[in-house]
C-alpha cells in the first residue's frame, strides 16, 4: 500500500482496512526492494538532547506547531488542473506538523523568499481555520521565520513563536524527523513507479508523491489506540478510518 511501513500495515489489516492474510507475515516479514533502496540513511553517530520541543500547554489542535522548509535541487511540476502551463518548477516546501496530533501540511513553494514563506503560514492556517483549528504558537528555525514579515504576522494574529539556537537543527527534531519520513516515503514511491512506467514517471514529480506522502501519513499512520492524525487534529470522537476505502488510495504514478 504505497510503501507503508510493515508496523503501519498490520495495524491496517487488525482493522480489517487492509486482507487479515497479512497478519500472517507478521513474524516472517518480506523485505521490499524500493523500500530498502529508497528509505535507506546513514546512522547519526550520536544524539544530541535539549529542551523538549513539546510542552505540557501544547496539549490540544493548533497548540504548538513546528515548522521547517525543504529545498530541492531537483525542479518540480507546479501541480495544475487549469488554464496553460506554467514555466515556473516548485524548489521548495514548507513542512507544518501539529505537536499535538502529529498531523502534517506540507505547501509547495517556487522559492525561499520571505513572501512566500508568509505564504505557505497563510495557506497552513486557512486549511486549519477550515477544520476549526487556530494555531497559538509556531516554533521553528532561525532564518526567513524570523524575518520582519513572517513575525509581523504572528504578533497580528496574537501568535507566539519560538526558535532553535544558531546552527542547533536538533532542537526543531520534531518535524526535522518528520520531513525525513514524507521525503523518504515520497522517495520510494517515486523511485518504484519510475521503474516501472520510466516513459510517464521521472523525477519531476517529487511535489506530487512529497504531498501523497503527507495525505498518506495523515489517514494511514495509526496510534497506539487505533486513531491517525487527522482523527486527532479534529478532535473527532469516531474515527475516521471506518468512512475510508482502500481502494481510493491508490499507487503513486499508475494510471487509474
Amino acid at each position: 500500500c504505497n510503501h507503508l511501513s510493515f508496523a503501519n500495515m498490520l495495524k491496517l489489516a487488525r482493522k480489517g482496512l487492509l486482507p487479515r492474510e497479512l497478519l500472517k507475515l507478521e513474524h516472517d516479514l518480506p523485505p521490499c526492494g524500493a523500500c530498502l533502496f529508497g528509505k535507506q540513511r546513514r546512522r547519526p553517530k550520536r544524539a544530541k538532547t535539549g529542551r523538549p520541543i513539546r510542552q505540557p500547554d501544547h496539549n490540544y489542535p493548533g497548540g504548538g506547531v513546528s515548522t521547517d522548509q525543504i529545498i530541492s535541487t531537483q525542479p518540480g511540476l507546479v501541480p495544475q488542473d487549469t488554464g496553460r502551463l506554467t514555466n515556473e518548477r516548485i524548489t521548495a516546501a514548507t513542512v507544518f506538523v501539529d505537536h499535538f496530533s502529529s498531523y502534517s501540511y506540507v505547501v509547495l513553494m517556487t522559492s525561499t523568499t520571505g513572501a512566500e514563506t508568509l505564504r505557505a503560514k497563510q495557506e497552513f492556517e486557512a486549511h486549519a481555520a477550515s477544520l476549526g483549528i487556530r494555531v497559538s504558537h509556531y516554533h521553528a528555525d532561525n532564518g526567513r521565520f524570523k524575518e520582519a514579515i513572517f513575525m509581523d504576522d504572528v504578533k497580528l494574529n496574537a501568535q507566539t513563536i519560538s526558535f532553535c539556537g544558531v546552527n542547533a537543527h536538533h532542537q526543531n527534531g520534531i518535524v526535522e524527523r518528520h520531513n525525513r519520513t514524507l521525503t523518504d516515503s515520497a522517495r520510494t514511491m517515486l523511485l518504484h513507479a519510475e521503474r516501472l512506467w520510466p516513459e510517464a514517471v521521472t523525477q519531476i514529480l517529487w511535489p506530487f508523491a512529497l504531498k501523497y506522502a503527507q495525505h498518506l501519513h495523515n489517514h494511514l499512520s495509526l496510534d497506539t489506540a487505533g486513531k491517525c492524525p487527522f482523527d486527532k487534529f479534529t478532535n473527532a470522537d469516531d474515527s475516521t478510518l471506518d468512512d475510508l476505502d482502500m481502494a481510493d488510495f491508490h499507487t503513486f504514478g499508475s494510471p487509474c
